[in-house]
């Protein structure tokens, strides 16, 4: 039996935002080597360029945007009116340069979102119409990045799970540390769940092993960040090394590979990088991740609160 209309729209739209969760944006394949989703809309009003775009269109579904920097002006197929009325400071619209010779600040997407997260604004020009808002940032879905892509306030919300990102040892995360002989040695939880260096010791490390596949190909997932949150004294000092392990927790023999060391670096630091310097290939399915904690005699030691791994999958 055929769903209603209104049925299917709705499994439509539910699909295509799926879709756009987990590629990251437009035009990404999704986990597990899905399909593109081919969908050029800048200003996220459903209508673009591209078949699985939003719209009562022709040409399959497909509505051209006349305007893809302005949600406001309406979708239209042919072109031939921008939405451009007496005044309006939009892309193609007329201008006079003389009476508008310096750049303005322009923002094109929600006004809400101005200056939230990565959102910033833009400038455009008049040469007798005004150009697009260039250097803009308006709202993009969320990626695994520890940034807030959407501009709503929060970081990479939505992303946990099959996505990948979130996944986090530590004293606010699911998991805590629970530092084990067979993971840690010279160090101990302190009252607040984060690892320090055992009383008197001046060096100690801590590892752990994170595992996300993805459920593409072999050589499909990436691990591609690791980022901590800690306290780090003057005179202490944390770094970070990795390798590939089989999903058993099993190294199989992997050297460590250096991914950070402080001062010098913070989070988040390059897994890729590190692994493409040190000549190694990336891990496939699961990283190991381990820490060195280091402090003077005397001296205060490091605080780890958080450790965790970001994982793309293509």
């Amino acid at each position: 039996m055929i769903p209603p209309r209104d049925m299917r729209t709705s499994l439509f739209l539910w699909w295509a935002t799926t879709l756009i969760a987990c590629a990251g944006g437009p035009n990404e394949k999704t986990d597990a080597g899905g399909p593109v989703l081919d969908c050029i809309d800048e200003d996220g009003d459903g209508y673009g360029v591209g078949a699985d775009c939003v719209g009562d269109g022709q040409d399959g579904g497909v509505r051209e945007d006349c305007n893809d920097e302005n949600r406001d002006v309406p979708a239209v197929s042919p072109c031939d009116d921008p939405g451009c009325d007496e005044g309006v400071h939009d892309t193609g619209c007329e201008c006079d340069p003389a009476e508008f010779p310096d750049p303005e600040a322009c923002y094109t997407g929600d006004a809400d979102t101005e200056g939230v997260g990565e959102c910033a604004a833009g400038t455009r020009t008049c040469e007798g119409t005004w150009s697009s808002c260039q250097g803009q940032v308006t709202p993009d879905s969320e990626s695994c990045n520890y940034i807030d892509d959407d501009c709503d306030g929060d970081i990479d919300e939505g992303m946990k799970g099959s996505c990948g990102c979130g996944i986090a040892v530590g004293p606010d995360c699911p998991d805590p540390f629970a530092p084990t002989p067979e993971t840690a040695s010279g160090l101990r939880e302190d009252a607040d769940g984060a690892l320090v260096l055992i009383l008197l010791e001046t060096t100690g490390t801590y590892s752990h092993h994170f595992s996300e596949p993805c459920t593409g190909e072999a050589n499909d997932p990436a691990w591609t960040t690791i980022f901590w949150t800690a306290e780090i004294p003057e005179g202490a000092s944390l770094s970070f090394a990795a390798r590939t392990e089989w999903c058993s927790g099993d190294p199989g023999g992997a050297d460590w590979t250096d991914v950070a060391t402080d001062p010098s670096d913070a989070p988040p630091a390059d897994v890729r990088q590190a692994f493409a310097d040190a000549g190694e290939d990336m891990p496939v399915d699961c990283l190991g991740v381990t820490v060195t904690f280091t402090a003077s005699p005397g001296l205060a030691s490091p605080r780890l609160f958080s450790l965790s791994a970001n994982l793309t999958c293509r």
